[in-house]
């Protein structure tokens, strides 16, 4: 054996030693890498629920002593609410147009008849049985009076992206026709799945000539991919600048408005 084939084989076992070694810390850091990513939602997630707790008091005088609301997972967020609901308020909104039936749905009417019976509310959605059930909800309470609902079936539209459905055109330009609104709620078609992602674009190009100088306009479920691209691509055709409330919604204001985060905590630096 020469020293040059031992100090061969000695070389390629230390390279096998530092290879094995640059892949134990490769593992490391991933397994740190998904801890803190793990850490960061968590942190996000109880921020979110303490954020929501505070809100549903914020919201008791529209709770207490009524029948109980179903949250899941596709109703809007508490905190989100809660700025919906402080808009009307301190914005004398009393025009408000929703896409997508649900608990707002049912708060402002709460609203509405309990201090703002000047308010209005056209609700459309594409299934009819939830807004058979959302209006009996509201009859119990006798307060459907205050929600116009529309039922227009998904199919195509003039303004959809990857030729995604919408609602019937034909039916909103029949149901629609010469009003205006100072308030948007869009949190529907269904848009959970990726395919979906980008079925709630056509609610402001449809709307767009309806609205009042002075306006908001709302798109739920903001931290999802599908909805920022949305938000991108209606802030560069419209000359719009949108915020992020509460993480998962996003609100665009046309003309003047009060300040209406629920809450903000300042703290030292």
């Amino acid at each position: 054996m020469t020293l040059l084939s031992e100090g061969s084989r000695h070389g390629e076992a230390v390279q096998r030693i530092n290879l094995k070694h640059q892949q134990n810390m490769i593992g490391v850091l991933k397994r740190l890498q998904n801890m803190l990513t793990y850490m960061r939602r968590g942190s996000l997630l109880n921020s979110m629920k303490i954020d929501d707790t505070y809100a549903m008091a914020l919201l008791r005088p529209l709770t207490e002593g009524r029948p109980y609301l179903p949250f899941t997972g596709s109703a809007i967020r508490p905190f989100c609410l809660a700025h919906i609901i402080n808009d009307i308020v301190l914005n004398h909104r009393q025009n408000i147009l929703e896409f997508g039936t649900g608990i707002s749905t049912i708060l402002i009417a709460r609203l509405a008849g309990r201090s703002r019976p000047d308010c209005r509310v056209i609700s459309i959605d594409h299934d009819l049985e939830w807004i058979q059930k959302v209006r009996s909800l509201l009859k119990e309470e006798e307060l459907d009076d205050y929600i116009h609902f529309i039922h227009a079936p998904l199919g195509p539209s003039n303004y959809s992206i990857n030729s995604l459905e919408w609602y019937d055109m034909v039916i909103l330009e029949r149901e629609l026709s010469g009003r205006m609104f100072d308030m948007v709620v869009v949190d529907g078609p269904p848009a959970w799945e990726e395919q979906m992602e980008m079925a709630r674009y056509p609610a402001l190009p449809f709307i767009s000539a309806m609205l009042d100088e002075n306006c908001t306009i709302y798109l739920d479920d903001a931290n999802r991919a599908g909805e920022q691209e949305i938000l991108r691509r209606w802030d560069k055709e419209f000359g719009l600048a949108h915020k992020i409330t509460g993480g998962t919604m996003a609100s665009i204001t046309k003309g003047s408005s009060f300040y209406l985060e629920p809450s903000v905590y300042y703290l030292p630096e």
